[in-house]
């Protein structure tokens, strides 16, 4: 079983990332004191669960920019479709961009969707915190893949960027 590789800076930014699902349920509870008494106070717990999911889709891409040095791969490209998808509308809600026709407070209360707005940022935020965990810095240069005769691959010396041949 391989050791998880853990950099000063990876350790920072899993916990605070900890610490960001902490802050969700603390304001979980904050809402559940304060926050379902009318319809206005709702509203506004549900733009600030949107704007937290703004700021933690945000903080999964940078951080994941600053650990692998990368910010086209394809974990971004699942993260962002992942957050579009689970979270879109709270996402669309912090700047009043959803549709009267589309939108779901006609099919569910306000209530359901703040429990699963935050719902959705903890399974989110949880999916990068194992990623986090798990991301290891990629490598340097690139990789030329050496196969034998069957095909099979037996190993990998690094390409050479930038040089020509010269014949």
């Amino acid at each position: 079983m391989k050791r998880l590789d853990f950099s000063r800076k990876k350790i920072i930014y899993v916990n605070i990332t900890i610490l960001f699902l902490i802050f969700i349920v603390i304001m979980k509870f904050e809402y559940n004191y304060l926050g379902n008494k009318s319809y206005d106070s709702q509203i506004f717990w549900m733009k600030v669960f949107g704007g937290i999911g703004w700021l933690s889709l945000i903080w999964s891409l940078l951080t994941w920019k600053s650990l692998r040095r990368e910010l086209i791969c394809l974990y971004t490209f699942y993260l962002v479709p992942f957050y579009f998808f689970t979270f879109g509308q709270s996402l669309l809600i912090v700047f009043n961009l959803v549709s009267d026709s589309r939108n779901l407070l006609n099919y569910f209360t306000t209530n359901q969707l703040i429990e699963a707005q935050i719902f959705s940022l903890l399974c989110l935020i949880a999916f990068h915190l194992g990623a986090l965990m798990v991301c290891k810095k990629p490598p340097l240069e690139p990789r030329k893949i050496i196969k034998n005769s069957s095909n099979k691959i037996i190993g990998s010396l690094p390409k050479r960027v930038g040089r020509k041949n010269k014949a």
